[in-house]
């Protein structure tokens, strides 16, 4: 939950794997408060989630660099955090 019933210009969120999870249950204020969303990523598939999520209400992807993965023993790694950023369609 947004604490606040101000506006936030950027939030920042890297919650190393709990993104996707943070912004499902926090879409409605998401939604009303903030402007702009830089979201950390450590996975493909939280990558792919958190789109869903934010596109299907209406949000614009306006920056995105996948995570980088690499394999270690035949076992994928992430080496570099992805990061995306987001518009809100009710601040922009």
């Amino acid at each position: 939950e947004i604490v606040s019933d101000e506006p936030v210009d950027l939030l920042h969120i890297d919650i190393q794997g709990g993104e996707a999870d943070f912004i499902d249950a926090a879409i409605a204020d998401l939604n009303r408060f903030v402007r702009y969303i830089v979201i950390g990523t450590h996975s493909r598939q939280i990558e792919g989630r958190i789109m869903s999520i934010l596109l299907s209400h209406g949000w614009k992807l306006e920056m995105e660099r996948p995570a980088i993965i690499r394999l270690v023993e035949g076992c994928p790694q992430i080496s570099v955090d992805g990061v995306q950023g987001w518009l809100s369609p009710a601040r922009g």
